[in-house]
């Protein structure tokens, strides 16, 4: 859903202390130039609920990450603190959708290493989106 997607990126890339802490916010993929640590958001799943023939909700979720490269997590740790300050419960912005809520559903972290041993951390979590259609 594009309207969301655009909602979620005008949330995360507007903030001035989120920006403070990465260089940029991506739709699903960095650009190949973009430098660490940064942010990245993707569409997980999307779910329509329905009475009988009516569709009344739908769920979207929402996988945001914060990617650096190094050991050292600390800035991805407080970047994805602000995320979740500026997703959890906000009033996102989505044109002929009633907006329901937004909320954190799962935490994840881990690191990893290339093929020439350069490492990188990635620090993240999954939003439940909540709209109804009319």
């Amino acid at each position: 859903m594009a309207s969301l997607e655009e909602a979620i990126y005008s949330a995360l890339s507007n903030d001035e202390t989120l920006s403070g802490l990465v260089t940029g916010v991506y739709n699903t993929i960095a650009l190949q130039s973009a430098t660490y640590p940064f942010i990245v958001f993707q569409l997980i799943s999307a779910e329509d609920d329905y009475t009988l023939t009516q569709r009344v909700r739908e769920v979207y979720r929402y996988q945001v990450r914060c990617v650096a490269e190094g050991y050292d997590n600390e800035t991805c740790v407080a970047a994805m603190r602000k995320v979740d300050a500026l997703l959890t419960g906000a009033s996102l912005s989505v044109s002929s959708y009633t907006f329901w809520y937004a909320r954190r559903s799962r935490q994840f972290a881990y690191a990893e290493t290339d093929f020439a041993g350069k490492a990188y951390q990635t620090v993240g979590a999954e939003w439940i989106i909540e709209m109804d259609p009319t």
